[in-house]
């Protein structure tokens, strides 16, 4: 049995998105913060359009079942990422 760890390179890379911009947190100024939100809807929007391109047309499950790729969970992969940028927008101040 092999297990294909690209098709969780979308999680992996929220993951990496929300560390990038928790780190630049820390080093900006007071002053600019509020580029950070733009910035993470900006990464976020590049990772709903891979996600599309990457996982369009699998159908493929992880570890015995456990994690399923399909156009099912493309679509909720989908909707939550959109919805995230809408979040991260409207909270910008």
């Amino acid at each position: 049995m092999s297990n294909d760890f690209t098709l969780l390179l979308p999680e992996f890379s929220v993951t990496a998105l929300a560390f990038l911009a928790l780190g630049a947190d820390f080093v900006t100024p007071t002053d600019r913060k509020h580029w950070l939100g733009y910035l993470s809807a900006i990464g976020l929007v590049v990772i709903l359009c891979f996600t599309l391109w990457f996982l369009w047309g699998k159908n493929d499950e992880l570890y015995d079942g456990a994690v399923r790729v399909d156009d099912y969970a493309l679509f909720f992969k989908g909707f939550f990422l959109a919805l995230a940028v809408i979040v991260v927008l409207s909270s910008v101040e």
